[in-house]
């Protein structure tokens, strides 16, 4: 089962990178968040996607009603992916991240995500990451959405290494179809 989870995790992952080369960005650094933008603290340190670089950008995908992914890169290519399973099109309301929903987050230090660079909130056997995502406005007439997050994340391979992630807003992502 967890080949399984980590075999879909990687080709959602693929899916979700190529997809993204034509999304829209957000170049210009604001203290207050702009459309186009994802902003955490990861271990207590502020991440932004909303700074200029090469790799900063931060948009939304969704794959017809099965899915949506929400994507932030920041300036040294570290990421945030959240993968919302089987969301209600245009609906706002929370969802937990882990198991049961099949929904869940990344935080990767590289733009490949790989079990050396990212922290996931899929449980392991004897563990589950906490985490949530509200979604505070889903405008399917313009797509774009916005919302909320904060998980916990363990990289595969280590239980012991950890990342927390909290403060999470996403602002007016633009997502294709």
């Amino acid at each position: 089962m967890l080949n399984t989870i980590l075999r879909t995790t990687t080709l959602l992952f693929i899916i979700a990178f190529f997809a993204g080369c034509s999304s829209t960005t957000s170049t210009t650094p604001s203290s207050t968040q702009t459309p186009h933008t994802m902003l955490a603290t990861v271990n207590g340190a502020s991440w932004s996607s909303a700074t200029n670089g090469p790799y900063a950008s931060a948009y939304a995908t969704r794959y017809g009603l099965t899915s949506v992914i929400l994507t932030g890169i920041a300036a040294d290519s570290s990421e945030i992916k959240i993968v919302l399973a089987n969301p209600k099109f245009g609906a706002v309301g929370t969802d937990s991240l882990g198991a049961t929903t099949g929904s869940y987050a990344l935080y990767s230090t590289s733009g490949a995500p790989d079990t050396s660079t990212s922290y996931l909130t899929i449980p392991t056997l004897n563990r589950i990451y906490s985490g949530s995502v509200t979604i505070t406005a889903y405008d399917t007439t313009n797509f774009l959405i916005s919302g909320q997050f904060q998980f916990v994340g363990r990289k595969a391979h280590s239980t012991s290494d950890g990342v927390t992630v909290t403060s999470g807003s996403f602002y007016q992502l633009q997502f294709t179809i």
